[in-house]
């Protein structure tokens, strides 16, 4: 095609199966109703449009993306593709602001989320690259409350690295949890004694999509 894409057709129906766009070294794939499958690097560079909101693929992975996707429309794999509810019913993730943690003289993080129509998920908090929460939002939360203030204790936490600039990062999913926000990104300097450095190594390897239909697994791609 004209727009670099190669395109898959249905030569009976006239249908437009699938479009494969090359990058160098790195491909991405996406179907008609929008699942997606690529190279790492590849995924990177594409994202959809949503009014005048941009968003990247990996912000849409819980939902669309679709590992063997060109093999299972072109008939090499008899797996089904997962039922996709369509691009064309994407419900934003809350908007977030957040009070600047130094001018806090308790260190509290407040976390500032307006429903934008899309209810407000799951609240991630990050620092320095490290999971400091999976969910701030707390028990018994409203997830269709128009507006709420979050309080993240980030004074003397553990993660944060003494006298130095820690990268602090939020993020916020809608209320089906299917599209996530880009991370909300800020440095936040602390004062005090040096603590030892703790280092972790590991090999986390997880595999989703298995040969056949007796075993998927739901979380290691996200892992």
């Amino acid at each position: 095609g004209i727009d670099g894409f190669i395109k898959f057709w249905n030569l009976e129906t006239h249908e437009l199966l699938a479009r494969l766009l090359f990058y160098e070294n790195d491909w991405v794939a996406v179907s008609k109703d929008g699942l997606f499958d690529g190279s790492p690097g590849g995924l990177e560079k594409l994202f959809f449009i949503n009014g005048l909101q941009t968003i990247e693929l990996s912000q849409l992975k819980d939902r669309f993306y679709e590992p063997g996707l060109l093999s299972k429309i072109i008939g090499l794999s008899q797996e089904p593709l997962r039922k996709s509810q369509g691009l064309n019913n994407i419900k934003p993730y809350p908007k977030i602001n957040i009070d600047d943690p130094a001018k806090n003289d308790k260190g509290l993080l407040a976390i500032h989320l307006t429903n934008d129509g899309g209810g407000i998920g799951k609240v991630k908090i990050l620092i320095n690259g490290k999971e400091a929460s999976a969910d701030a939002r707390g028990d018994g939360f409203n997830p269709d409350a128009d507006k709420t203030t979050i309080l993240f204790r980030l004074a003397n936490h553990p993660y944060l690295k003494q006298n130095e600039l820690n990268q602090i990062e939020v993020q916020a999913s809608n209320k089906d949890g299917y599209l996530t926000s880009k991370p909300k990104k800020f440095y936040y300097l602390t004062s005090g004694t040096k603590q030892a450095d703790t280092r972790l190594h590991a090999v986390i390897i997880g595999t989703s999509d298995y040969n056949g239909t007796e075993l998927d697994l739901r979380f290691a791609s996200k892992d």
